[in-house]
């Protein structure tokens, strides 16, 4: 891609598509545009909810304690127990 392009590309992204293209770098970037390509993309709160779950109860079983977790993911340190403890 010449400079020129890559130029246009970056002066012509809304915020959202800004934030894929500094996440993922170019390449990446370009494939998911072109995977997608016309397409409307919808992430499901869920997902990530579930995934972040998953993380804080995977380094709660490795030691990291609940006061620090609830810091890392701005959760409280009640909130992070019942995760952790399955409620």
């Amino acid at each position: 891609m010449t400079i020129l392009n890559f130029y246009y590309l970056e002066k012509n992204m809304n915020e959202d598509l800004q934030y894929l293209f500094d996440s993922l770098g170019f390449d990446n970037f370009l494939k998911l545009c072109k995977h997608f390509e016309g397409r409307s993309v919808y992430f499901k709160k869920v997902i990530v909810k579930d995934m972040l779950k998953e993380k804080i109860i995977f380094e709660y079983s490795k030691g990291e304690n609940y006061k620090n977790l609830a810091r890392k993911y701005g959760y409280t340190e009640s909130w992070i127990r019942c995760i952790c403890n399955g409620n």
